[in-house]
């Protein structure tokens, strides 16, 4: 029998793209090995290096890890009965499907599984310890309301492995907090509209005359023979117009200059030669 624990110290990033969970979580396992028994340690427990490969210690994996990275050593524990206590801090990217269809206001109940690697339910079972079980009350995750975890322990079959397997779950519920997104997107976008009425309003205040769509046009004509005339001629005012976008010649010098003779064509039918490239493109102003 090994015993199980979850502790989640923090809960960063719940990504609705992926649909992944970025955790920074304690994973603690205790059982009991009679070879360690010692009646000179006391009723505390001692603090022993990790006896690697001279020591049974219970394999796990947790199902759809992405990945994972370990923060601090182990911690391994034994006190005068023989009962070890392992803990281990790593922080776990896990995927787990989740249905966002009732954006901004769905819920979730997200679970975590630990597994055995090797051992089947006859040779190890898992009990939640749900004292040690929990998380911190201060998380880092934003627009999400998370509940208390809750373990519990079954038995299940692992396909495509054959036999049974002990299983532990990790439930942990999910809230959506609308008004985190409401403040998010919906004040720009309010901001934004109210610009745009604020300027539809003084452009009325400062041109009071009638909208002539001959003038309008004219003007439209105007300003566009302006830009042409600058991106042709590179006039002194290079700020206007980001110049840098017009592709330079082999040489590195500026697009060549244009006459514009008494017979030259008008600017409403310009030709610019893409440098670096066949043929031409004709732009209709």
């Amino acid at each position: 029998v090994v015993g199980l624990a979850v502790f989640l110290q923090d809960v960063a990033v719940l990504s609705d793209v992926d649909q992944t969970l970025d955790t920074d979580v304690y994973i603690v396992m205790r059982w009991r090995d009679p070879r360690l028994a010692d009646a000179t340690r006391g009723e505390g427990c001692g603090e022993c290096p990790l006896p690697g490969g001279r020591l049974w210690i219970p394999a796990l994996e947790p199902e759809n890890m992405r990945s994972r990275q370990l923060f601090y050593p182990d911690r391994f524990l034994v006190n005068e009965r023989g009962v070890v206590t392992w803990a281990r801090r790593i922080w776990v990217k896990v995927a787990y499907p989740l249905d966002f269809r009732e954006f901004p206001f769905d819920r979730h109940s997200w679970e975590f599984t630990l597994w055995p690697v090797v051992s089947k339910s006859d040779e190890m079972v898992f009990q939640p310890l749900e004292a040690m079980t929990g998380m911190n009350d201060r998380l880092s995750i934003q627009g999400w309301r998370v509940g208390t975890p809750r373990a519990k322990a079954s038995i299940a079959s692992r396909n495509p492995r054959a036999g049974m397997y002990s299983r532990l779950d990790l439930s942990l519920d999910l809230e959506r907090r609308w008004t985190y997104y409401a403040w998010k997107l919906g004040l720009p976008l309010t901001l934004i509209v109210l610009s745009v009425r604020l300027g539809e309003l003084h452009a009325v205040d400062v041109d009071l005359s009638p909208r002539d769509p001959h003038r309008l046009a004219g003007q439209a004509h105007d300003a566009l023979d302006e830009v042409l005339r600058r991106v042709l001629l590179r006039g002194e005012d290079d700020d206007v117009f980001p110049l840098d976008l017009v592709k330079p010649l082999e040489d590195d010098h500026a697009l060549p200059v244009v006459e514009r003779g008494e017979h030259a064509p008008p600017l409403d039918l310009v030709c610019l030669r893409d440098v670096g490239l066949e043929g031409q493109r004709e732009v209709r102003v």
